[in-house]
């Protein structure tokens, strides 16, 4: 009997825990383009802006035109960004 309450206990965490984590946080919605996902995005409450989503980068990036004259993001210095199509110096805010 022990075994089964345990059993049965242990089939609801189960159950509640896989609800919890199938429910949507939110949605949001975006354009694909050329399989490439893009979402529109606030940034300091100005925007909003077009923002390419790649699960698989390291650094988030913006022209240096919103850095500029939206967000006033102060320049620290330059780093070598590498992409699929290039290798270039940027600066870095």
């Amino acid at each position: 009997m022990i075994r089964r309450c345990l059993w049965l206990s242990g089939v609801f965490l189960l159950a509640q825990t896989l609800a919890w984590a199938a429910r949507p946080i939110a949605d949001v919605p975006f354009d694909l383009v050329r399989g490439a996902m893009f979402v529109k995005v606030m940034i300091n409450d100005k925007g909003p802006y077009t923002f390419l989503v790649d699960t698989g980068a390291t650094a988030c990036a913006v022209t240096p035109e919103v850095a500029d004259d939206y967000l006033q993001l102060p320049r620290a210095g330059e780093m070598t960004v590498s992409t699929m199509g290039s290798i270039r110096e940027v600066s870095v805010a």
